[in-house]
């Protein structure tokens, strides 16, 4: 996590949330306040306290996980955002992702996006 190229995309996803949805940035400022001033602790990374990649490595087809639950960011933003790691390879912005959302048995065609995770 203290590659340079990862602090710039934490520090990006901040700065974007912050334009796009600056209630729930601002929410999240106040909670690391609070959590640093009882605690001292605060979010390793920009606004955020967890940070999970799914990134395309040599070799792969395509990138996926299983089906799970978004419980901890409930309030939160979930951001999804291609970075290829293919070497040789650019980004091919015809390539599309796809966010399934199992228990309602649909799946949603996405670009590169972020929403509120409340949203899901």
């Amino acid at each position: 996590m203290a590659q340079p190229i990862v602090k710039r995309i934490i520090n990006w996803i901040s700065d974007v949330v912050e334009i796009v949805f600056p209630g729930i940035a601002h929410q999240f400022k106040q909670d690391a306040k609070w959590h640093e001033e009882c605690y001292g602790i605060k979010p390793l990374f920009g606004l955020f306290w967890n940070l999970c990649f799914n990134a395309w490595f040599h070799d792969q087809r395509s990138i996926h996980c299983g089906p799970h639950a978004d419980k901890k960011n409930q309030v939160g933003i979930c951001l999804l955002l291609i970075y290829i790691l293919k070497c040789g390879k650019n980004f091919n912005h015809s390539q599309q992702m796809w966010l399934v959302i199992w228990e309602a048995g649909v799946a949603v065609l996405l670009n590169q996006t972020m929403r509120p995770s409340r949203l899901m």
